[in-house]
């Protein structure tokens, strides 16, 4: 079998490297040599995701589900519990 006429040739964009670390917190190297630490890596990740979105309605429903987790969230107590038998 051989390509498709109406088949589109594959085009590679560098967006660069990005990581998020937790809550406001990540690390982003651009294209360029840019490299972004903390909030502005975070923001510039949840930007590029949200781009990425095919369609307005998708978008917006994304920004608001993650509005949501942002503002509702509560920090967890941070305890561990003893593992059963040696309490």
């Amino acid at each position: 079998m051989g390509p498709r006429e109406d088949a589109q040739a594959f085009f590679y964009r560098e967006r660069g490297i990005m990581a998020t670390i937790g809550r406001r917190a990540a690390v982003a190297q651009l294209p360029g040599g840019l490299r972004l630490p903390g909030t502005a890596a975070w923001l510039a990740w949840l930007g590029l995701h949200l781009v990425e979105l095919l369609g307005v309605r998708n978008r917006a429903s994304v920004l608001l589900h993650w509005t949501w987790h942002y503002l509702a969230w509560r920090p967890a107590a941070g305890l561990i519990p003893p593992a059963p038998g040696r309490g």
